[in-house]
């Protein structure tokens, strides 16, 4: 038989959003937030946390394994976050001198599986830890995406290079959205993969975000993940990483690296993995966005290419020619799938970049006013 602890993680599956799954014998002692594998407990994809309730002054988290680099919120009886920059083995601490009573708590890993991921241990080991009561929200919603999505360089001032440090998905347009709409959310995003092809520099071989997608944990086997219970919202945010062909060096040379995207490929894989989300969360409102990365201005040489102003006759620009195949897509996937454009940056105005150039935190809020409003809509 599983250990107790293995058995209330089960029945508190209850990722992201999932029911919290009480009966008269048990009830979980705690939830996860996001995609945790409650086998591997393991926190990987950006903003996958654990919710619990705890009586006393102060507590430990365990944590088994930790690699990489991970930065985590804590957040206590729903007052302003206290940031861990990096997790050590072998536990969490919890603020001291908290009042001598019972206390909610909540942490989210602001970092993605790309700078380090850990385990979390033995959660029925917290002392003074109590039965979670609390109902996680009715809503459930999946934040399908890269970088922008995982929040990369959102805390860093223009111009930086991103890391650990300055990425906090808690404060990226689709945490802000699922905020906003009183929704469970899940954000499953990796920086440097695309649709049908990764970043122009990412070495041949590695999963593309339609493979990542069906994975329980970022690090765990394709198909692993159950999508139960389903999202009733899902965006998706792919086609930064698709559309980047060419390399600039430290000297400043830029060269073409591989051909330009094939924009019928993008079109078709966009409908494709559409369809297959479809199959997965029938009942979902699916929410399709054009990426704030792609410029109309950059790169000018793309306006040469006759293969690409014979299907889009927009002039050659990337943004416009996403936001068209996306059009294309929408129209081709029924009445509960909708297009949201995200205009780009605007390069004349630094406040609104982070770090190589993602979108800044004040960014991510447009963005999110955007989304939300876009979703009420929709609803």
């Amino acid at each position: 038989m599983a250990p107790l602890h293995k058995l209330l993680a089960y029945a508190a599956t209850l990722v992201w959003g999932h029911p919290l799954h009480q009966t008269d014998e048990v009830t979980p002692l705690y939830r996860f937030l996001g995609r945790v594998n409650p086998d591997t407990q393991e926190l990987t994809w950006p903003a996958t946390g654990v919710e619990f309730v705890f009586d006393g002054t102060t507590a430990n988290v365990p944590v088994e394994r930790v690699s990489g680099t991970n930065s985590i919120d804590i957040f206590i009886d729903k007052h302003a976050p206290l940031v861990i920059e990096n997790v050590t083995e072998p536990s969490i601490p919890l603020p001291t001198g908290l009042s001598d009573s019972k206390h909610h708590v909540v942490i989210r890993k602001r970092t993605e599986t790309l700078f380090g991921t850990f385990a979390l241990g033995d959660l029925s080991e917290i002392p003074g830890i109590q039965p979670l009561r609390l109902p996680p929200p009715a809503r459930r919603m999946e934040i399908i995406g890269d970088s922008i999505s995982a929040g990369y360089g959102n805390l860093g001032e223009f111009p930086c290079r991103g890391g650990p440090a300055t990425e906090d998905a808690i404060v990226s347009y689709g945490a802000l959205t699922a905020k906003a709409i009183g929704a469970a959310y899940s954000d499953v995003a990796y920086s440097a993969r695309g649709l049908i092809r990764n970043y122009v520099t990412e070495p041949p071989g590695e999963a593309v975000v339609p493979e990542l997608w069906t994975r329980y944990g970022a690090n765990d086997p394709d198909n692993s993940y159950p999508f139960e219970p389903p999202a009733d919202i899902v965006v998706i945010n792919l086609g930064s990483n698709d559309f980047s062909y060419l390399v600039t060096v430290e000297s400043g040379f830029t060269y073409q690296a591989r051909d330009q995207i094939n924009v019928t490929a993008y079109t078709e894989a966009t409908v494709d993995f559409a369809r297959r989300v479809q199959s997965k969360y029938p009942d979902a409102e699916l929410f399709i966005t054009s990426s704030p990365l792609l410029h109309n201005a950059y790169p000018t040489s793309i306006m040469s290419s006759p293969q690409v102003n014979d299907q889009f006759p927009l002039g050659g620009n990337q943004h416009n020619i996403q936001v068209a195949a996306l059009k294309k897509a929408v129209a081709q996937l029924g009445s509960k799938t909708h297009f949201v454009d995200f205009p780009p940056n605007d390069p004349r105005d630094f406040s609104q970049f982070g770090c190589d150039f993602h979108p800044s935190a004040s960014y991510h809020r447009k963005m999110a006013g955007i989304l939300t409003y876009a979703i009420n809509q929709a609803l």
